[in-house]
């Protein structure tokens, strides 16, 4: 049974911060399930998205070179920003760089743990199904 004050913040979505050593995406789309992280680093954000989790393969990730990236708020520079921010994580994360690119219509603030990215590998076993579809990449959050 979960916490009143859980269910009041995160209604019935999936919290992923209490599942120990997560890496994924979440593919958007109306699936019924909502997903939610800690992110942002110290920031400690909370997004929601409806949609689903895939698990990835954890040698993906080296390195998290975005640690304590908290976000941006909306307006102007969102889009350059939430660019850099992805650019800096798939730039020191080689596996997922051939498998991933910036998604440049995504207009919440990327950060920590929470990286918008387009699945572009039409030949990966794993992704193909879901190459050309937008994506959240997820983890743990350093906090």
């Amino acid at each position: 049974m979960r916490d009143k004050t859980i269910n009041k913040l995160f209604g019935d979505a999936v919290i992923l911060w209490q599942i120990e050593d997560i890496f994924g995406m979440i593919v958007p789309h109306d699936s019924g399930v909502k997903w939610t992280n800690q992110v942002g680093g110290t920031a400690c954000r909370h997004p929601i998205v409806e949609g689903m989790y895939v698990p990835l393969p954890r040698e993906w990730l080296v390195e998290n070179s975005i640690e304590n990236e908290w976000g941006c708020g909306p307006g102007e520079g969102l889009g350059e920003y939430n660019r850099a921010v992805a650019e800096r994580f798939l730039e020191k994360n080689p596996e997922l760089r051939k498998r991933f690119k910036f998604d440049k219509n995504f207009m919440e603030s990327a950060g920590e743990a929470w990286v918008p990215v387009i699945v572009d590998a039409p030949e990966d076993e794993i992704l193909k199904a879901f190459h050309g579809n937008s994506a959240v990449i997820t983890y743990e959050n350093s906090d």
